[in-house]
């Protein structure tokens, strides 16, 4: 979508030239601060939803635009997710980088190969042990 806005803009659709000429050139400056406000506001609908401890924010090219993505995302954290007063939220940058992919796609096969442990909390029905089997004491 970036590329997209910028090539429609006049200044083509290479991403690291866009980035580039971003410090210089305020129409391209702004699109980056956009993406960045979109991005806090699906970042924070994602950790009000979920009770999110930490973000955690990488991938290619991500590093070239953290300047102008991530305050967005930080001042909206900090100001508007539910559980700011109890337990703070914290947004950080990844250490896998471009790896971030490779990374996760392995994450999903260890899930879908380890196997899990049993759950931690009771049955909905409330009923544990014997009781729940049917067995009266």
């Amino acid at each position: 979508a970036i590329c997209r806005q910028a090539s429609a803009l006049g200044y083509g659709d290479d991403f690291d030239q866009i980035v580039s000429l971003a410090h210089t050139k305020p129409r391209l400056a702004e699109i980056f601060e956009r993406a960045g406000q979109l991005l806090a506001q699906a970042l924070l609908g994602a950790v009000n939803l979920f009770d999110i401890d930490t973000v955690v924010i990488g991938g290619h090219h991500f590093r070239q635009v953290a300047d102008w993505l991530l305050p967005p995302v930080e001042t909206a954290i900090q100001d508007f997710a539910m559980r700011r007063n109890v337990r703070p939220v914290t947004v950080q940058y990844s250490i896998v980088d471009e790896a971030a992919g490779a990374v996760g796609a392995a994450s999903v096969v260890f899930d879908k190969l380890l196997p899990t442990s049993p759950p931690l909390v009771a049955p909905s029905n409330g009923l544990a042990g014997s009781e729940q089997r049917g067995s009266r004491a």
